[in-house]
């Protein structure tokens, strides 16, 4: 009887567990590209610091998936774009930062409009060995969307980057 009793917690405990899984797998999935791009930037930035080696960020849209590449033009990882819409094409453009020498502690650097931008539209992101990239506008917009997605990535402004784990030997 108690092995019985034993089974049924089991079955039941292992019966939510597989629920909680297929939960969160869908919400993963419905996830929208902007948030899914955000994602793979953080994971893109990890990349570079743990294998000590550039690696870049772009769009795919054979596959719908943003692309994380080593730098000779290798996948590393494809996360998929999280679009409602197969068949609808996303556009992914990241414009650098031009440096000036006029911007003075007036100007409010988080205001879009002090701030130039490279008119070179660039289809992907250079992450150094140090998780680093050059702070650029993104630009992420998609056929049927009413307005593009611009945000800004400012790897300075953001804190340091992420350690690499420390089980990770380090290169001598």
């Amino acid at each position: 009887m108690e092995i019985l009793v034993a089974l049924a917690l089991i079955l039941i405990i292992g019966g939510l567990a597989v629920a909680n899984f297929d939960t969160i797998a869908g919400q993963i999935a419905n996830e929208s590209p902007d948030k899914v791009l955000k994602s793979t930037i953080r994971q893109a930035r990890f990349m570079a610091l743990q294998r000590m080696n550039t690696v870049m960020l772009t769009y795919n849209g054979d596959n719908h998936s943003f692309d994380i590449l080593d730098d000779k033009g290798n996948v590393l990882e494809q996360e998929p774009d999280g679009s409602d819409n197969p068949d609808a094409a996303i556009k992914l453009i990241f414009n650098k930062v031009v440096a000036t020498s006029d911007m003075g502690e007036e100007i409010n650097p988080k205001e879009d409009d002090a701030v130039k931008y490279e008119d070179k539209d660039l289809t992907r992101l250079v992450f150094h060995a140090s998780g680093a990239c050059p702070p650029v506008k993104v630009t992420l917009s998609q056929e049927g969307m009413d307005k593009p997605i611009v945000f800004r990535l400012d790897p300075f402004s953001e804190g340091p980057p992420p350690r690499p784990p420390t089980n990770v030997p380090a290169l001598q």
